[in-house]
C-alpha cells in the first residue's frame, strides 16, 4: 500500500530477530503488512548492536543485505555492556524509528509491538516495563517465536525475580523457582505465534506459560519452522486475531480504500455478492454516487456491538428498552467529536450511511474482520488537508441558536 495512505493509522513497532535487520524484516513481513496495512501502519526498528554473525538461514537469501543487528548481547562479543547501556540503546533505536516516521508525516498513535524471536523477547520486555511504570501506552504485543526470560529494562530500579538484566547474554535461561511468585508475569494483552516445527518451540511455550497471564494471552500455532508465516491461510488467522485484540483493547481503526470495496473493484466484495440483490449497488455506482468514497483519503467506521447492548438490557431490565436509543445517542456524540477533530486538523469529511445496503456492510465486515454481531452505524469519509478556506462567517448570537428556559 502507498505509504502516504497510512499516515493517520495507528502504528505498530516491528522488531526483527537477532542477526538480521529492519530491511530484511520488512520483506519477511510483506504478506502480514499487506493484510494489516489498511488498519495499521507498521514501522520497522533497527536493532542497536552489530551481530558477530547473521541469524539462522539469513545468508542463504539475504547475504548481501547487511549489516546484521541484534538487540541483546552475545557472550562472544567484545567490550563491556552494562544493563543501563543496553536499555538506553534499545530506547534510542525506538526513538530513532519514531522520529523518522513522524518526519514522514505519520501521526497515528503507537498502539502495539510486533516482534520475531529475539525481537519478540524485547517487545514483551518493553510491554512489561510499561506494566510497571507506564512510560508508554502500547495496548498489545504480537510475539512470533519469542522465548524467555523477560529482560529488565529499568536498571536503576530493583529487578523483579524472574527477569534478567539487559546486559545478560540472550541465551541465558530463566531463573529458577518462577512458580513461587508472580511479579514477573506480563498481564497486558499478547498474541503468541508458534511454529510447530520450530526447533525452539519448547522455549516459546515457556515464555507463554511462565511469563504471560493466561487470561491475557492468545496462542496461535501453524505448521512451520523458525520464520515468519507467509501463506495466506496462516496469515489470515493471525490478522483476524490482531484485529480482534485491537477492538477489545480500544485501538481506533481507520480504513483506506473503502471505495474499492463499495464499488466491487476489491475482491473482498465479490464473495458476498451471492445471495444479495446487486441492483441497488449498480444504481449507486452507475450514477456516480460512489465517487465520494473512491476519492476519499480514508474512512472512520462506527460500529455498534449488538450483543453488548442485549447483555446490558438483560441486566438492567427496568430501563432495558432504552438501550438501543441510548446507543444511538452515543454514536452521534462519537461522530460529532471525530468530525470536529478532523475539521480542527484541516481535514474535510462527510458522513455516509452505506449500512442501508446489506451487501456493502457484509463486504466491509469481511474486509475488516468484524464479527457478525457488530452493526455498521455510519462512516466518515475524510480527505487530505484542505486548501485555503473562505473566511468563516460570524457566529450567531446564542439566543438565536438555543432555547433558553
Amino acid at each position: 500500500m502507498n505509504n502516504l495512505a497510512t499516515i493517520y493509522l495507528p502504528r505498530i513497532f516491528c522488531l526483527h530477530g537477532g542477526g538480521t535487520n529492519a530491511f530484511i524484516f520488512r520483506i519477511q513481513c510483506c504478506v502480514i503488512e499487506k493484510r494489516l496495512g489498511r488498519s495499521f501502519r507498521l514501522v520497522y526498528v533497527e536493532a542497536p548492536f552489530t551481530s558477530i554473525e547473521p541469524g539462522p538461514d539469513v545468508t542463504s537469501v539475504y547475504r548481501d543485505y547487511g549489516p546484521f543487528k541484534v538487540w541483546l548481547r552475545d557472550q562472544r562479543m567484545s567490550g563491556v555492556w552494562t544493563s543501563r547501556d543496553v536499555a538506553a540503546e534499545i530506547d534510542r533505536a525506538l526513538a530513532v524509528a519514531m522520529a523518522a516516521d513522524d518526519a514522514k508525516g505519520a501521526t497515528g498513535d503507537w498502539v502495539g509491538l510486533l516482534g520475531f524471536s529475539q525481537g519478540a523477547r524485547v517487545a514483551a520486555s518493553i510491554l512489561y516495563r510499561q506494566q510497571i511504570c507506564g512510560l508508554t501506552s502500547f495496548r498489545f504485543a504480537v510475539l512470533f517465536a519469542g522465548r524467555g526470560p523477560l529482560v529488565w529494562l529499568m536498571p536503576d530500579h530493583p529487578q523483579p525475580h524472574g527477569l534478567v538484566g539487559a546486559d545478560t547474554s540472550f541465551t541465558e535461561p530463566a531463573p529458577a523457582f518462577l512458580a513461587l511468585n508472580s511479579e514477573h508475569m506480563l498481564r497486558l494483552p499478547t498474541i503468541h505465534v508458534h511454529g510447530l516445527t520450530d526447533p525452539g518451540l519448547d522455549h516459546h511455550r515457556d515464555l507463554l506459560r511462565e511469563y504471560c497471564d493466561p487470561m491475557q494471552a492468545t496462542l496461535l500455532e501453524w505448521e512451520g519452522d523458525h520464520r515468519m508465516p507467509i501463506k495466506s491461510r496462516d496469515v489470515e488467522t493471525i490478522v483476524q486475531q490482531i484485529h480482534k485484540l485491537a477492538r477489545e483493547t480500544g485501538t481506533p481503526s481507520l480504513m483506506t480504500g473503502l471505495g474499492d470495496v463499495i464499488s466491487g473493484k476489491d475482491t473482498y466484495l465479490r464473495p458476498v455478492e451471492k445471495g444479495f440483490s446487486m441492483q441497488r449497488i449498480s444504481m449507486y455506482t452507475e450514477h456516480g454516487y460512489g465517487s465520494a468514497h473512491e476519492a476519499a483519503y480514508g474512512s472512520v467506521l462506527f460500529w455498534e456491538h449488538g450483543q453488548m447492548n442485549k447483555d446490558a438490557a438483560a441486566m438492567y431490565k427496568a430501563t432495558g428498552y432504552m438501550f438501543g436509543e441510548w446507543s444511538d445517542y452515543v454514536q452521534g456524540i462519537h461522530q460529532i467529536l471525530i468530525w470536529t477533530a478532523l475539521e480542527l486538523e484541516g481535514v474535510g469529511a462527510n458522513l455516509q450511511h452505506m449500512n442501508s445496503i446489506p451487501a456493502i456492510e457484509a463486504a466491509i465486515k469481511k474486509f475488516a474482520d468484524v464479527p457478525e454481531d457488530y452493526k455498521l452505524k455510519g462512516h466518515l469519509n475524510y480527505g487530505d488537508e484542505q486548501a485555503a478556506c473562505p473566511e468563516k462567517p460570524k457566529k450567531l448570537p446564542i439566543e438565536e441558536t438555543l432555547t433558553i428556559l
